[in-house]
């Protein structure tokens, strides 16, 4: 495209039902729905209407008792994951509609500051997160067949990114043993995920 050529761009939608700073947006891996995540504690699951072309606010999910920084879904959807600055991460799940979201566990205890990045890995289904703590921590749900175990994750490795706040992590959709993450120090460094049985 050339310089001074015309580029017809529209808003599709505005959503409007954050009190607060939104942080963070991320699009479901399957459906036509938007989840977003706000300084005002909470997360919200916008949907579109293919009937009418309007975007919806469909749910509210709360539990979170500070900033909402980061939400990642599952690579089925069904799932989705959140970081706060309350120092925890949850766990949501989808109870057959967009409207029905339930948090199915809380992660804490492992991040001593609040928790700027999550990042759910679509292969391994692996969760990273990033923390003002100078660390970036992996979580991997139990794999045991008792119930109790059942939607529980297990912290599974830990690592220091040097003096500064990890401010963003993602796992490559593509090589999706890799992961990178972004920090205060001006770096971005890319980590490649290896377990006990060799590369993912």
């Amino acid at each position: 495209m050339d310089e001074g050529d015309e580029i017809d761009v529209e808003c599709a939608g505005v959503l409007t039902s954050h009190s607060q700073d939104v942080k963070m947006v991320t699009w479901h891996p399957k459906e036509d729905i938007l989840a977003s995540a706000s300084y005002d504690d909470t997360i919200k699951i916008h949907k579109h209407d293919e009937n009418d072309g309007d975007w919806s606010t469909v749910a509210t999910l709360t539990g979170h008792t500070s900033t909402v920084w980061g939400i990642d879904f599952s690579g089925d959807g069904k799932k989705l994951a959140s970081c706060s600055a309350d120092k925890t991460v949850k766990i949501w799940t989808n109870l057959g509609k967009m409207n029905e979201w339930v948090c199915l566990t809380t992660i804490s205890g492992f991040h001593s500051r609040p928790i700027y990045s999550i990042s759910w890995n679509k292969k391994s289904d692996l969760i990273a997160t990033g923390c003002g703590d100078n660390h970036v921590r992996i979580f991997q749900e139990k794999s045991g067949q008792n119930e109790l175990d059942q939607g529980l994750y297990d912290h599974i490795f830990q690592m220091k990114v040097g003096d500064w706040d990890v401010n963003h992590v993602v796992w490559n959709p593509m090589t999706t043993d890799l992961l990178a993450s972004a920090s205060d120090s001006q770096d971005v460094n890319v980590w490649r995920w290896v377990d006990e049985l060799g590369v993912y």
